[in-house]
């Protein structure tokens, strides 16, 4: 039999699944040629689902969650949104 905490354990591990798989309708996408690597969403993104990537700033889909606060954001007019469903 499981002890409490090993209960909690699996249960607080399915609840960060869920929110990892839950999406918005959006996704941000980057047009590279407007990019800049002082990219102020870099900074602001919650879930640090952009990175810099050999002076390019990289949108990593597996952090993402599509909260779109790096479109917002963007001084440079590089993120759009895209439809995800």
């Amino acid at each position: 039999m499981k002890t409490e905490s090993e209960i909690r354990f699996v249960l607080n591990s399915q609840i960060e699944e869920k929110k990892e798989l839950r999406w918005k309708a959006f996704r941000p996408v980057l047009d590279a040629k407007k990019c800049e690597p002082t990219c102020i969403s870099v900074k602001l993104c919650p879930r640090k689902a952009i990175i810099i990537v050999n002076n390019k700033p990289k949108i990593d889909y597996n952090l993402c969650d599509g909260c779109l606060i790096c479109l917002r954001e963007c001084t440079h007019g590089a993120i759009s949104e895209e439809k995800v469903f």
